[in-house]
């Protein structure tokens, strides 16, 4: 469940939130970085690795 601690005010809120932002977009580079790979070594079709990555950024892009 949730904690009933809250935050101490909205700016504190927003210091989490573009942290978190931020290590999702690093790992989103990484994700990328390992789609591709196992794409060269023909592990996934390059149609399914484009459509893993499409689907991946929308979603990143949804919660930024």
């Amino acid at each position: 469940g949730y904690s009933n601690r809250k935050l101490g005010n909205n700016e504190e809120a927003f210091t989490y939130y573009n942290k978190a932002l931020e290590i999702v977009k690093s790992e989103l580079a990484s994700t990328y970085s390992k789609i591709d790979k196992a794409t060269k070594v023909n592990v996934l079709h390059k149609n399914t690795a484009a459509r893993k990555m499409s689907r991946l950024s929308a979603k990143v892009k949804k919660i930024a």
